[in-house]
């Protein structure tokens, strides 16, 4: 059986305020995608890029920014658990990333690359690029021969104009974004305007081979769900009504595992519901955007339907940005000083670590031996017997 894999790459046109962010990525999880290119992030240069890796927690994702323009920025975020990161290069910080990847056992190389709007800084960073290709030019299209690389939307649509660019008006549009790729083949390649950026998203589905089938992962309780008054009553009547079923078990303990699967089913199917729905509103907007884009790319007037379909789906993404910004400051707040596994992950993240704990005669202790004497001595004056007062 030959498996596929699908890239989609975009430019996001900053991600710099946590809201827009949020919202942009809260787009993404709706793209049927296993890899997401990101161009024109707006990431200033750091050391770790952890804060923007939790923003991710579909899978692995890696970012690079820079200082040398507010643009710059380029991620790949990755979304199938067939996928695993096995190494990366930043070749320009804020404008390439180099990221080798495995999917079911075949190893393959992915660059992310923004090219800047200025013919000499583009002419300089393929200059960089040579490295890390075969060989290479100064055009991008002899570069793409040279290292006999094929441009997959242009295979597969070979009359079409493919435009990922256009101005606010319709008046101009470009072809700017593209998808290279070798040792592929193309099985499939689409387009979609988006309603945070004036470029569209380039989605390429590729067949690499026979491959192995992944299961979904442990079934987590979507406690949002819980919100709906309409939820909550349907799940108390059928609680109430499971409640009479055990004498039906040899004891309560059986009665409870039958249970406990039975609410997990009842929430799937409800999950499942409300999804759907969420996706067909989100379907019905993303068609009409589509179709007020073609109509005026043919030269009609349909920038105020356009820019109406814009702010709907921005404010749908807004709605569920905030939510998911709420829950991460709550659960922040909630499990932020408790000895759970989200505090010692969000130590670690800190890249700092306790370097020596003060006893009870004010010396400060360094070694591994003396810090858990007075962890030891602080716990045991804690929880210690008392002499009475």
């Amino acid at each position: 059986m030959q498996e596929h894999i699908s890239v989609a790459t975009l430019n996001v046109r900053s991600l710099r305020s946590e809201l827009r962010a949020q919202s942009v990525l809260t787009f993404l999880e709706g793209v049927s995608a296993d890899i997401i290119c990101l161009q024109e992030c707006g990431l200033p240069f750091r050391s770790s890029y952890g804060e923007w890796e939790r923003k991710w927690p579909h899978g692995p994702s890696l970012w690079s920014g820079s200082e040398e323009n507010p643009a710059d920025g380029v991620a790949i975020l990755v979304r199938n658990r067939g996928v695993e990161v096995v190494g990366s290069t930043v070749v320009c910080c804020g404008r390439a990333l180099l990221v080798s990847l495995s999917f079911h056992g075949v190893l393959f190389h992915l660059l992310n690359v923004y090219c800047s709007p200025q013919k000499q800084a583009r002419w300089e960073l393929l200059q960089v690029l040579r490295e890390h290709l075969d060989k290479t030019s100064t055009f991008l299209r002899d570069m793409a021969g040279d290292c006999r690389m094929v441009d997959v939307f242009r295979s597969l649509h070979p009359g079409r104009e493919g435009f990922t660019w256009a101005s606010a008006d319709g008046s101009r549009a470009s072809r700017i974004d593209f998808l290279f790729a070798r040792g592929f083949v193309g099985v499939s390649a689409s387009l979609a305007p988006v309603y945070f950026s004036d470029h569209s998203l380039l989605l390429c589905s590729l067949a690499v081979g026979p491959g192995v089938s992944v299961g979904r992962g442990a079934w987590r309780l979507n406690c949002s769900l819980l919100e709906s008054q309409v939820v909550r009553e349907a799940f108390r009547a059928q609680y109430a009504h499971w409640q009479t079923l055990q004498g039906l078990y040899g004891s309560r303990a059986e009665w409870w595992e039958e249970v406990k699967g039975r609410v997990k089913g009842f929430f799937v199917v409800v999950g499942k519901e409300r999804r759907a729905k969420e996706r067909r509103v989100w379907a019905g907007l993303q068609r009409r955007l589509n179709r007020y884009f073609s109509l005026l790319h043919g030269g009609f007037d349909f920038r105020a339907e356009v820019e109406e379909v814009k702010r709907e789906m921005a404010a749908i993404a807004a709605r569920r940005s905030q939510s998911i910004i709420f829950r991460s400051k709550e659960r922040e707040v909630d499990e932020g000083e408790t000895c759970s596994r989200f505090f010692f992950k969000k130590v670690m993240a800190r890249g700092t670590l306790m370097k020596g704990l003060k006893g009870r005669d004010g010396v400060t202790l360094t070694s591994t031996e003396g810090q858990m004497k007075v962890v030891e001595g602080f716990f045991s004056d804690l929880f210690g017997e008392k002499p009475p007062t």
